[in-house]
């Protein structure tokens, strides 16, 4: 059994962090960061 620790508890993200206009904001920036516009969606998770 794993004790939750406040470390742990922190590293889970928070509801402003979920959000979809955050999560947008931040896929467009890695994909303007892309040089040929091509994006693997496995880095960008």
């Amino acid at each position: 059994m794993e004790v939750e620790t406040t470390e742990t508890l922190r590293s889970t993200p928070t509801r402003h962090e979920k959000s979809l206009g955050l999560l947008t904001m931040k896929f467009v920036c890695l994909l303007q960061e892309t040089k040929d516009g091509v994006l693997d969606l496995k880095v960008a998770a």
